[in-house]
C-alpha cells in the first residue's frame, strides 16, 4: 500500500529515539491545507499535527481524520481512523492545495482509476504520449527518484512506474486546478480524458509558470 511505503521512509530516516513534532495551530505557520474525500464525502482540511521518529509517526488534520503509523524492522504498518473510527485506505483520498504537502501518501483520486487512466495514455499516438510525458516531466513529476538529485526519466511514450507516479503526483498536487464534475474526484470519464489530452496539463503548468 502506498502509504506504508511513504510513511516508512519517513520515520526510519529520522533516527530520533524521542518523537519530534511540529503544531501548526501553535507555531503561527499560514496552515498547510487539503482537500480530502472520505467515503465519498468531500470538504478542505488543514493539517494541526504530525510527529515521527524512528519507532512511528502521526499526522493529525482539523476534519479529525488522525493517521498513526508504527515501524518495526524496517516495515512501516499505518491506520487511518476519523474521529476515533477506522476506515479503510480505499475510502480516503487527498490533494495537497499548498506548496508544503500534507497528504503523505494519502491516495489521490488518480489512484482509484489507474487502470483507467492507463487506457486513456495507451490510447492515443506514440508523439501525444511523450508529449504527455514531456508536461509531466517539466511539472517535475515525470522523474527518475532513483537519483539524488533526481533526474529528468527518459521520455519514450510507453506506460511503466514513472508515468503511473508521475500521474499520482500530478493528482496529489494539482488535480484541484483542472475542473471536475465533484472537486476532489475523478469519473471514469475524466481519468480517461486527462490521460489522453495534454490540454489540461498544459493549462495547470500555464498556471504555475505564472506564479
Amino acid at each position: 500500500m502506498r502509504l506504508l511505503i511513504v510513511v516508512a521512509g519517513l520515520v526510519v530516516s529520522g533516527g530520533a529515539a524521542q518523537a519530534n513534532c511540529f503544531n501548526y495551530e501553535e507555531s503561527g505557520a499560514a496552515p498547510a491545507t487539503a482537500l480530502m474525500c472520505i467515503e465519498g464525502s468531500c470538504a478542505e482540511t488543514s493539517a494541526t499535527f504530525e510527529c515521527g521518529n524512528a519507532g512511528g509517526a502521526q499526522f493529525g488534520f482539523d476534519n479529525g481524520v488522525n493517521i498513526d503509523c508504527i515501524a518495526q524492522g524496517g516495515v512501516s504498518a499505518c491506520a487511518i481512523s476519523v474521529e476515533g473510527r477506522r476506515v479503510l485506505e480505499q475510502a480516503v483520498t487527498c490533494t495537497n492545495l499548498t506548496d508544503e504537502p500534507v497528504c503523505r501518501g494519502l491516495p489521490t483520486p488518480c489512484d482509484a482509476h489507474m487502470d483507467t487512466i492507463r487506457a486513456g495514455f495507451q490510447a492515443v499516438p506514440e508523439f501525444a504520449r511523450m508529449d504527455v510525458q514531456s508536461v509531466l516531466q517539466s511539472m517535475r513529476y515525470y522523474m527518475n527518484f532513483d537519483t539524488f538529485p533526481a533526474q529528468p526519466a527518459s521520455i519514450d511514450g510507453a506506460w511503466g512506474p514513472r508515468t503511473e507516479a508521475a500521474f499520482q503526483r500530478f493528482c496529489a498536487n494539482d488535480l484541484h486546478r483542472i475542473g471536475t464534475q465533484r472537486p476532489g474526484r475523478l469519473s471514469e470519464q475524466e481519468a480517461f480524458n486527462l490521460a489522453r489530452s495534454i490540454n489540461d496539463l498544459m493549462e495547470v503548468l500555464g498556471d504555475q509558470e505564472d506564479m
